[in-house]
């Protein structure tokens, strides 16, 4: 799991996450929601957490993503961080639209995590730490923007790295027939 996979020890032990599938078939538009293990709260890498977050959103929001996941209509994709989980909610366009595909282009970017991502991602992570004085899960306290200076590039890379490799989280809203199966879908991220 992510927390095994790296050092510094949760303030509580840890549930044990072990991914799972959700599909609904209905009409209209369809979301894809692709979560991972992330770090519980009050560990060390909380913060690296946060600052992986917002590579996510820079990466999945980008241009050439956002394409491939729209072809036939719009795009929206929504990166989040809880405690535990870390992930992507997207909505699809149109028939020809490949979410998974665009998706797995945008998750091997951020697990690269280049510099310039990096420098971005840290300096909206510590003014998000600036607004929010708590999170929302359980109470967590949100890392602080101090916490979140102290990151490192290579903590985050490893972070992403560990945090894909880790149990995948498929939850399908739609057109479930365009949506591969988890361990199709896990296999690209491994």
């Amino acid at each position: 799991n992510v927390v095994d996979g790296l050092a510094g020890s949760p303030v509580d032990s840890p549930a044990v996450y072990s991914g799972g599938e959700s599909r609904t078939e209905r009409d209209g538009d369809t979301y894809v929601a692709l979560a991972f293990e992330g770090v519980p709260r009050g560990h060390q890498h909380a913060a690296a957490q946060q600052v992986l977050k917002h590579v996510v959103r820079q990466v999945v929001l980008a241009p050439t993503v956002a394409s491939g996941v729209a072809k036939n209509g719009e795009a929206h994709a929504v990166p989040y961080s809880d405690s535990g989980l870390i992930g992507v909610l997207i909505r699809a366009g149109g028939p020809g639209s490949d979410a998974v595909g665009a998706l797995a282009q945008a998750f091997r970017q951020v697990r690269s995590v280049d510099p310039a991502a990096f420098s971005s991602a840290l300096n909206a992570a510590i003014t998000e730490a600036s607004t929010e004085s708590t999170s929302f899960a359980q109470g967590a306290a949100h890392p602080s923007p101090d916490s979140i200076r102290a990151v490192t590039h290579e903590e985050v890379r490893a972070l992403a790295d560990a945090t894909l490799r880790s149990n995948l989280t498929l939850v399908v809203d739609g057109n479930v027939e365009a949506v591969p199966n988890p361990r199709d879908v896990q296999a690209v991220f491994t």
